[in-house]
């Protein structure tokens, strides 16, 4: 400030060390779901009720002397109430131990997020098993000739057996309009023409200057 050089000088308060760092930057990298080797707690053994607590500090034991941490919930809940409160603690896996398990001496592993994967797995799965059906569009006049009229109905056919609906439309141009019977005829003539494969989704009825009506399959 004097126009003279100083040597500076800064001073350094490191409220942690270099250990307690990297472990805040794991516990943020993971969100707390820390992987099964470098969890504190490894394990959670949940007995279904009171009847098991001392299979599940048998299988404590077995764990302790292959050096994995555990620890046992000997609490008087139910087990839903166990699995949910562990959950939330992102214990990687949780034990249950009940009346089959201790017949068979084993337990029923849960892995942490294994439910969100189930449900994921349902969804998947309802997602393929689902029919997509589309809306297919046949136009016409109400003086269609008979070649056009043939060539539409077996495309008609061919979308209904493979399961989408078709929307009619039946055109008007200009003095048309006068002639609407035209058009409810060669719609009840397509209708009747389809009963084998379609049924009637929506009814014929009037937009404009045009008519319109859907056919659905009918299985």
């Amino acid at each position: 400030k004097d126009g003279v050089k100083k040597n500076p000088v800064m001073l350094h308060r490191a409220l942690f060390g270099s250990l307690e760092r990297f472990i805040g930057i794991l516990i943020e990298h993971y969100a707390g779901k820390l992987p099964l080797w470098l969890s504190p707690k490894q394990v959670a053994i949940l007995p279904i009720s009171q009847e098991f607590d001392d299979y599940a500090k048998k299988v404590s034991a077995e764990l302790d002397k292959n050096k994995i941490r555990n620890i046992i919930d000997l609490k008087n809940e139910k087990i839903n109430y166990k699995i949910r409160e562990h959950s939330l603690s992102k214990i990687p896996i949780l034990m249950i131990c009940g009346s089959k398990e201790q017949e068979s001496q084993s337990i029923t592993l849960r892995r942490l997020g294994q439910e969100k994967y189930e449900l994921q797995k349902k969804a998947s799965q309802a997602k393929k098993k689902q029919k997509v059906v589309t809306l297919k569009e046949i136009k016409m006049r109400p003086g269609t000739d008979v070649h056009d009229y043939n060539f539409k109905m077996k495309a008609t056919e061919k979308f209904l057996t493979k399961g989408d609906k078709v929307k009619f439309t039946i055109k008007f141009k200009g003095r048309e309009m006068q002639h609407l019977k035209l058009a409810q005829d060669l719609a009840d003539r397509i209708v009747n023409d389809l009963k084998v494969t379609g049924k009637v989704e929506q009814a014929p009825k009037m937009e404009g200057k045009q008519m319109t009506f859907i056919i659905q399959p009918l299985k």
